[in-house]
């Protein structure tokens, strides 16, 4: 890596760039995050008490957070920086997929209800559902008689505590068959 004296002007300014917005980065995270990242306390400190200035005194202070970062790991934190960014990333797949699924559900449980009421007949709890074979079929540990029960008392009574049980439920079963599939492969690595 070259020395900062025979770097250009122009270089040094997009490398402090680089490093201001590696402190608004840091700045948005939580403390719980801020602890799993290999930095030192007193920086960890300052970024806390960063959070609360505003306007001008806080642009002072990411200047003096981007100038102690310089003291830094800066190559390690922006691994685990991408890797937490990564995770989180994930996460919100998982939670876009659960969404989707439970309004499948939901959606076929509303169209046969509703066809059930056209027809004079009874809304049985036993609908046609193949977003739901194939959920169940996908998810092993998802109870079928459950999910059709919370998607059946929705279509009944619209309460959305049975809308946000169902999307749990769906959630818990792809994170934990996804949890099991990254540590079968870890293991298969190791």
């Amino acid at each position: 890596m070259a020395s900062p004296q025979s770097l250009s002007r122009s270089e040094l300014k997009r490398r402090h760039k680089r490093l201001f917005s590696l402190v608004e980065e840091l700045l948005a995270l939580s403390d719980q995050h801020l602890k799993v990242l290999s930095i030192s306390e007193e920086f960890c400190q300052e970024i806390r008490q960063c959070r609360g200035l505003k306007k001008e005194a806080r642009k002072r202070n990411i200047k003096y957070l981007a100038k102690m970062l310089q003291q830094e790991d800066v190559a390690t934190l922006l691994t685990e920086l991408a890797r937490y960014q990564g995770s989180r990333l994930r996460q919100t797949q998982w939670e876009h997929h659960a969404k989707r699924l439970r309004d499948e559900i939901i959606n076929e449980a509303l169209v046969t209800r509703e066809w059930a009421e056209q027809h004079d007949e009874q809304w049985e709890m036993s609908w046609p559902s193949e977003t739901l074979s194939q959920l169940t079929n996908s998810y092993g540990d998802l109870d079928e008689k459950e999910i059709r029960s919370l998607a059946h008392q929705y279509g009944r009574s619209r309460n959305n505590r049975y809308y946000r049980e169902l999307y749990r439920m769906i959630l818990a079963a792809i994170k934990k068959q996804e949890l099991s599939t990254q540590l079968g492969s870890e293991r298969g690595d190791a």
